[in-house]
């Protein structure tokens, strides 16, 4: 899943920065069937007319089964990641995706490719 996230008005990038960071670990804690979860902000973009997206989330899952019945370690779970994103999140969009793999290099020894 990769989440494209906009945060709320009012919340400057610096405090947007904090509560994802403070996020981080409930999603480690309640999210059980996902591996993987990185974050990343975006700093600049990259031309005049890029949509406005503060951050994404990329949840990794197994398996679809994994995602579909894992996402949550309980209802109660899901309560405290939908409150915690309130504060956190103005507006987001939900991908479900695939990842193909293009180019997996080995770890860089300082030599250019």
């Amino acid at each position: 899943m990769i989440y494209p996230v906009c945060r709320p008005k009012g919340l400057d990038a610096r405090e947007a920065e904090c509560r994802w960071d403070e996020h981080a670990p409930l999603a480690r804690w309640h999210h059980v069937g996902m591996p993987r979860h990185a974050q990343s902000g975006v700093n600049l973009p990259l031309t005049a007319d890029a949509s406005v997206v503060h951050g994404f989330a990329m949840l990794r899952f197994p398996t679809d089964q994994d995602l579909l019945e894992r996402m949550y370690d309980s209802a109660d779970g899901q309560a405290v990641i939908a409150a915690d994103a309130l504060c956190l999140v103005g507006n987001v969009t939900s991908l479900r995706t695939g990842e193909y793999i293009v180019r997996d290099p080995p770890v860089s020894l300082g030599v250019p490719d």
